[in-house]
C-alpha cells in the first residue's frame, strides 16, 4: 500500500516536471497542466479496483493507468479547443457496438456522448473549469477503448480482460496499440480489425439486424395451440401459420393470398418443411408440439440467440488453420475446410446431455485403423457393467477383454470374476474391446491431444446419422464418413490412397497412420449460423450452454 502511494506521489511529481518543461508553449500550458494533474490525481489510488468516473467503473483500470503513466499523463482524446476528431470515431464505434451483439453500456457510450457534447459547447481557453470534465472524458474513453478491444478480440469474460489471450491473438501490448491508433487518428480502423473477419461472423451480424427489425415491427404472430396440422387439413389457424412463416427472414414463401385460406396446401407444406430443416426438426411437414414451439419462439429471443453465437465466434481463435476440421456440436455437423471453403460436409453424433461433448481446439496428429477401444472407467461402470450383470455372454459376444488396473497386466479370465458384486464404488478392472465389427469406435479413430480424452471416430451404429437429433455418444464425436475424413487428411501424402485405406481396414490389423503435418480441429457449440444459401439456422440448446452464457454475460 505504502509503495503504491509512493509510486503515485512520484508520478505526480513527474507531471509537474513535464509541465514545467512545456512552458515554452505558454499558450497551452495553462490548460494542459490542470487536466494532466487531474488525470494523475484520479489514477493515484491504492489497490487494483480503480476510481469511479462519472459513476462508471473502469474495467481496464491497469491498462488505463499504464497508458497515462507512459504519456506522463498528457491527455489523448481532448485538447484546449475541445474533443479531438478521432474521439468521435471511438464514440461512434461503441454506440454501434450493439450491431456486434455487444452492449454499448459496457463502453460508457451514453455518458461519453453527453460529456463530449457538454465539452464541445463550453470549451474555452483558460481551462481550469473544464479540467475535471476533460479528465473524465480521458479516463472513460481510454477505458472504453481497451474494454471494446478485449471484447472484440477474445470475447466478454466475467474475470477480466484476459491479457494473456489478447497476447496469444497478436495484441501483445494494448497500450502501444492504442498509442499508435491515437497518433495515426485511426481509432475506428484499429478497433474494427480486432473483430472476427470470417464470413460466418459477418453473416450473423447481418442476421442480428434483420431479426431485431422483425422484433421491432411486431410482425411475428404466435400460432395458437391445438391439434397437429399437416397437408390436407383445414384449420382456422392456417392463415396465422402462413403469416408467421412469411415473417420468418429468408424462409420459403407460403402464399398468404390463397383462395382457400384455411386449407393446408402443398405450398404451405413445403414452407413448413423448410422451416423444420432450418430449426433441426424432422422435416415431415407436420406442425406438432416441437414445430409449434419453434414457431412461437419470439424474434427477440432469436436475436439474442444470434448475439450469443457471435460471442462464441469472438472467443474462437482468429486463425483456425488454412486446412482445418470444424465440428458444430449443437448442429451435430462437421466440415472439412480448405481456404475458408468446406470441401466435405458430414453429419456427426455428439455427446448426450449426460455425456456432453466439450468445446476445444487441438490438432489431429494421426489416426488409427482397426483401433482397440480402451473403455473409460465411467463408461465401464455406468453403461457396460449393467449389461454384463444381465447377460453372461455380453463381454465375449462384443469382443471385450478384461485386465487388472495396472499397466501392463495379463488378461484375466472373465468367467472367474463375480460381476454381480461389482459396482461404481468397486470396479478394479480395465476393459478393452478388440478391433472388429462390434467395436464401438468402428474401423477408424482420429486422435488429437486434449484433456477430455475425446476423439473423432467411426461407429458400427450407422442408423443414428439419419436422425434430426444426434446427441447419443459418451462425449466423443462419431463421424458419418470416416473414410472420406481419412482420405482428406492424407491427401497429398505419398503412398496412401483410398484403395490402400480400404485394404488396411479389410486386413483387420491395427495400424497407425501419422500425418505429414498436423491438422487443426475445432469443436464449437453454435446454436445459430448461416448456411451457404444464406438461410439462417437455429438449433435447440440441448446442453443449456446458451442459457449459462447469457447469464454470465448479463452479470458482467
Amino acid at each position: 500500500m505504502l509503495r503504491l502511494q509512493a509510486f503515485h506521489a512520484a508520478a505526480l511529481s513527474l507531471v509537474v516536471l513535464h509541465l514545467a518543461h512545456t512552458h515554452a508553449n505558454a499558450g497551452q500550458a495553462d490548460v494542459i497542466e490542470p487536466v494532466s494533474m487531474e488525470i494523475a490525481r484520479r489514477l493515484a489510488v491504492p489497490g487494483e479496483a480503480g476510481p469511479m468516473v462519472a459513476d462508471h467503473e473502469l474495467r481496464a483500470f491497469e491498462l488505463v493507468r499504464r497508458f497515462y503513466d507512459e504519456r506522463t499523463f498528457a491527455p489523448a482524446w481532448t485538447d484546449p479547443n475541445g474533443p479531438r476528431p478521432y474521439v468521435m470515431q471511438l464514440v461512434e464505434t461503441v454506440r454501434a457496438s450493439g450491431r456486434e451483439g455487444l452492449d454499448p453500456a459496457d463502453y460508457h457510450a451514453t455518458t461519453l456522448t453527453q460529456l463530449l457534447s457538454d465539452l464541445g459547447k463550453g470549451a474555452s481557453p483558460g481551462g481550469e473549469a473544464t479540467a475535471a470534465e476533460r479528465a473524465a472524458i480521458e479516463l472513460l474513453a481510454t477505458d472504453a477503448y481497451f474494454t471494446y478491444a478485449a471484447h472484440a478480440l477474445v470475447g466478454r469474460h466475467d474475470d477480466g480482460l484476459h491479457q494473456n489471450e489478447l497476447a496469444a491473438e497478436g495484441l501483445e501490448d494494448p497500450v502501444a496499440y492504442l498509442e499508435s491508433a491515437v497518433r495515426s487518428h485511426g481509432v475506428f480502423a484499429s478497433l474494427t480489425k480486432l473483430l472476427p473477419r470470417t464470413q460466418a461472423y459477418r453473416q450473423l451480424a447481418q442476421a442480428l439486424a434483420v431479426y431485431r427489425r422483425v422484433d421491432s415491427e411486431q410482425s411475428w404472430l404466435e400460432v395458437p395451440p391445438g391439434r397437429s396440422m399437416q397437408l390436407g387439413n383445414r384449420d382456422v389457424r392456417v392463415p396465422i401459420l402462413r403469416a408467421r412463416l412469411a415473417a420468418e427472414p429468408g424462409a420459403a414463401r407460403a402464399d398468404e393470398e390463397s383462395n382457400f385460406p384455411q386449407w393446408f396446401d402443398g405450398q404451405l407444406d413445403l414452407a413448413v418443411r423448410d422451416f423444420q430443416r432450418r430449426h433441426g426438426l424432422e422435416a415431415d411437414g407436420v406442425v406438432g408440439p416441437g414445430t409449434l414451439a419453434a414457431l412461437n419462439t419470439s424474434a427477440a429471443r432469436r436475436a439474442q440467440q444470434i448475439a450469443l453465437n457471435m460471442e462464441r465466434w469472438r472467443r474462437l481463435a482468429r486463425d483456425l488453420g488454412e486446412r482445418h476440421i470444424f465440428v458444430n456440436i449443437a448442429g451435430a455437423e462437421l466440415d472439412l475446410v480448405s481456404d475458408g471453403v468446406a470441401d466435405i460436409h458430414m453429419r456427426v453424433v455428439v455427446g448426450s446431455v449426460r455425456w456432453q461433448t466439450p468445446i476445444l481446439s487441438s490438432e489431429i496428429t494421426h489416426f488409427v485403423v482397426n483401433p482397440f477401444w480402451n473403455v473409460p472407467r465411467s463408461i465401464a461402470v455406468r453403461t457396460i457393467l449393467p449389461n454384463i450383470q444381465t447377460d453372461e455372454e455380453y463381454l465375449s459376444s462384443k469382443g471385450f477383454r478384461v485386465y487388472e488396473l495396472e499397466i501392463p497386466s495379463d488378461e484375466l479370465d472373465m468367467e472367474t470374476i463375480a460381476w454381480e458384486e461389482l459396482g461404481p464404488g468397486h470396479f478394479p478392472y480395465r476393459l478393452r474391446q478388440d478391433p472388429g465389427p462390434e467395436n464401438a469406435l468402428g474401423r477408424m479413430k482420429f486422435v488429437f491431444p486434449n484433456r477430455f480424452d475425446v476423439y473423432l471416430h467411426d461407429t458400427p451404429v450407422q442408423g443414428a446419422f439419419v436422425d434430426s437429433v444426434r446427441t447419443r455418444s459418451h462425449g466423443c464425436v462419431r463421424v458419418e464418413k470416416p473414410l472420406d475424413l481419412a482420405q482428406w487428411l492424407i491427401s497429398g501424402a505419398e503412398g496412401w490412397s483410398r484403395t490402400r485405406l480400404l485394404q488396411a481396414i479389410a486386413s483387420s490389423d491395427r495400424s497407425t497412420v501419422h500425418l505429414d503435418a498436423s491438422v487443426p480441429v475445432h469443436l464449437a457449440y453454435l446454436t445459430a449460423w448461416i448456411d451457404d444459401t444464406c438461410a439462417v439456422h437455429f438449433r435447440r440448446d440441448f446442453y443449456g450452454r446458451d442459457r449459462r452464457l447469457a447469464r454470465t454475460l448479463s452479470a458482467i
